[in-house]
């Protein structure tokens, strides 16, 4: 029946969905609602999962368990983190599933994986999706995840590694960020995971405060930060059993991955305001979030505007940020920069007054207590689509509060 399905799926992905489902009682024996919503979610995932989509065949029981699941871009990174650190030849235990995606390519480089899952619906067509894409040396299980049933779901399969992907969900569809408001509860499953195996690899919500949950799970060797797209996807942490040393930071921004020293930074402050003619910085969010900001721009030769913001001024002290006047791609690669030609205190009126003859505008906010569309609201010449000035608002450690009229690259 299963092959059925997947079958139907195939031969009908160019067909009218809505159709299908009116027509359902002439396919006997087949679930077109589980059939529509893997042709559906399949034209979605097109970006986001290319070499599944390749596999016609391939059943997505549900449309969140594609939503939800790693990209394969970030699914590649976690399997060449535990290549690197566990070595060749090792077994890796999945045991959040989902829809299979990072099993997969924990596939790629582990001798063998086992993929458990607690949704049966998910688990049923595991087996076959893994035999769509050309992967056999996954073991499939289904079952709850809880500290009375690791031993029963592991049986005689040692793993070198345990993935963990928490359910960032609450009962009532509220995203949850706390540790022991995920599901499983891992501050309360860390301990016998760690006895089962010497490395635990966790996944977390990218909200997530980096420092509170280090120190609420101990044994963290690595963090990393991974984004794509411009848009922060996930936190990473892998812990050691046993270890209780300072923890490494990893920051990958679309592949490009840098090695934060754990020495920090002392971030070099701007002297002088208001600013024309400089080059404002703001690092991507993947190094806003890891914390490091202050360490990438010392090495650019940036200076801070304050002590609590991420924005930055670059000088071309190392002479390689700056040419003519205008940012370098290596510079642009790591975040993305305005040049300032003014810079005023913000209040409620001035934007009238600073958009000549009535420019439309585009603003953007920093640590400022409006929002943008608060802002539009004080001044008719702030419209978000069509931008010929660029502001970029900022409250500094002082609670002043300032403006800078900019010129976007």
């Amino acid at each position: 029946m299963m092959e059925r399905l997947r079958q139907f799926v195939a031969d009908h992905f160019e067909d009218d969905t809505m159709r299908l489902v009116l027509d359902k009682d002439k396919w006997q024996g087949i679930d077109v609602d589980v059939a529509v919503n893997s042709i559906e979610v399949r034209r979605k995932v097109r970006s986001k999962l290319p070499f599944w989509y390749l596999h016609a065949g391939i059943i997505y029981p549900t449309r969140l368990c594609a939503e939800q699941c790693s990209s394969e871009e970030t699914a590649g990174y976690k399997a060449s983190v535990l290549s690197r650190v566990v070595g060749e030849g090792f077994r890796v235990a999945d045991l959040t599933g989902g829809l299979g995606v990072d099993s997969v390519a924990f596939a790629g480089v582990a001798s063998e994986v086992l993929y458990n899952e607690m949704n049966p619906s998910l688990a049923t067509v595991a087996p076959g999706n893994f035999a769509e894409l050309g992967v056999n040396n996954i073991v499939v299980h289904s079952q709850e995840l809880s500290a009375g049933s690791l031993g029963e779901i592991l049986g005689d399969f040692r793993p070198d590694v345990i993935f963990l992907d928490p359910a960032r969900r609450a009962s009532d569809g509220r995203k949850v960020f706390l540790l022991e408001d995920c599901s499983p509860d891992v501050l309360k499953l860390k301990d016998d995971l760690l006895a089962a195996a010497p490395f635990l690899f966790l996944k977390l919500s990218p909200m997530a405060d980096i420092s509170m949950a280090v120190g609420r799970l101990g044994n963290v060797k690595e963090v990393h930060v991974v984004a794509y797209g411009g848009d922060c996807k996930e936190l990473l942490l892998l812990l050691e059993r046993g270890y209780d040393g300072a923890y490494s930071m990893f920051v990958n921004e679309s592949g490009e991955v840098l090695a934060v020293p754990s020495d920090k930074a002392v971030p070099r402050f701007l002297d002088a305001r208001p600013l024309s003619g400089e080059i404002l910085f703001e690092p991507r969010k993947a190094m806003a979030k890891s914390g490091a900001s202050d360490f990438i721009c010392d090495s650019l030769g940036a200076k801070k505007l304050g002590r609590h913001t991420n924005l930055y001024v670059v000088s071309d002290q190392i002479g390689q940020t700056i040419d003519a006047g205008r940012p370098k791609a290596s510079l642009l690669s790591r975040g993305s920069c305005s040049q300032a030609s003014s810079g005023l205190t913000a209040n409620s009126s001035f934007l009238v007054a600073d958009a000549p003859n009535g420019r439309q505008t585009h603003a953007v906010t920093r640590r400022r207590p409006l929002t943008c569309s608060t802002l539009r609201r004080h001044s008719k010449s702030l419209n978000l689509l069509a931008c010929t000035a660029y502001f970029i608002f900022e409250i500094l450690g002082n609670s002043s509060r300032i403006a800078y009229n900019c010129g976007k690259y």
